[in-house]
């Protein structure tokens, strides 16, 4: 019975390291049940016998992970405000609290590196299956770092915050999915000794000011406001659907939006410039944006799961 106990848990454990290899290569849709049992030299009828379907598997692979990590982001953030006594510790110190624990993982072996890499290929996921995982597994503790980012920006309304803070971790997610952790590490520290605390301190000092950055400034505003009518403009003057198709080289006919002198600097670079194609796939995405922003006037519970 022993021997048997252990077989199974070998092939088992196999299953789900040739799943990650695969999955971190190839992507989820790309993988398939006969593959994983092939690196694993398993039976096909085993990864059915053990998990029932990919999904099943990948579900046990990816929440694993997962819950360890968010153990670990918890302690790190309760560590903190031990820390800081009865005062709100900073935004930035939240942030951290969520980024440190991914950034200490590159010390830990050629097995937490074959961990970052699934947890950083499933963050840059497209697949509904993977990022259904990953919001579930972030609802269990989103609540306590809401509360937390509540403490730390009281001034700001609980509906602008979420918004803030979905952007926040969207922009810390994209950034530390879409590369390699060491090459990061070295390129944000810009020829100073690479160091966790001074990477994960570049990585809030660019990603913070998303948090704290008023949201309204007049001055800025307007200047935005003009080069965002400037590129308006110049695009409506590339589109062929209005007929022109292409940008006069002096700009003497240029649409211009409302009465913000354009810049004729903008020619240089648009002059060549076509629309891209729509497709059904950026419109479903960014379709799935929209709703995800409308959840901000959803009730605290469902706003507390924007943590991403």
């Amino acid at each position: 019975m022993s021997n048997q106990l252990n077989d199974e848990q070998g092939t088992k454990f196999r299953l789900l390291h040739a799943a990650q290899a695969l999955y971190v290569e190839h992507g989820y849709e790309a993988m398939s049940l006969r593959m994983i049992a092939g690196l694993a030299q398993a039976n096909p009828a085993l990864v059915s016998y053990y998990f029932g379907n990919k999904e099943a598997l990948m579900r046990e692979l990816i929440t694993a992970q997962l819950d360890r990590l968010n153990r670990e982001r918890l302690l790190l953030l309760a560590a903190c405000e031990r820390h800081g006594g009865e005062a709100a510790i900073s935004a930035a110190a939240i942030l951290g609290a969520l980024i440190i624990p991914v950034l200490r993982m590159r010390h830990d072996g050629a097995e937490e590196h074959a961990r970052i890499r699934l947890l950083l290929r499933a963050y840059g996921e497209s697949s509904p299956v993977i990022r259904g995982y990953l919001k579930a597994s972030h609802r269990a503790i989103a609540p306590r770092f809401f509360k937390a980012f509540t403490r730390a920006l009281p001034a700001l309304p609980r509906r602008e915050l979420g918004v803030r803070v979905r952007l926040g971790l969207n922009a810390l997610a994209g950034v530390m999915a879409g590369a390699n952790l060491s090459e990061l590490a070295c390129a944000i520290c810009m020829g100073e000794p690479v160091s966790d605390a001074l990477v994960a301190t570049r990585l809030l000092v660019f990603v913070s000011p998303i948090l704290t950055t008023p949201l309204h400034d007049r001055q800025r505003d307007r200047e935005v406001e003009q080069v965002v009518q400037q590129v308006l403009a110049v695009a409506e003057a590339a589109d062929p659907d209005t007929g022109t198709g292409s940008l006069p080289a002096d700009g003497s006919k240029l649409p211009r939006a409302g009465k913000t002198p354009i810049d004729r600097a903008l020619f240089d670079t648009v002059a060549e410039a076509r629309p891209p194609a729509r497709s059904r796939e950026l419109e479903a995405v960014t379709a799935s944006a929209f709703d995800e922003v409308a959840l901000a006037a959803a009730p605290s519970a469902v706003r507390a799961g924007w943590l991403v």
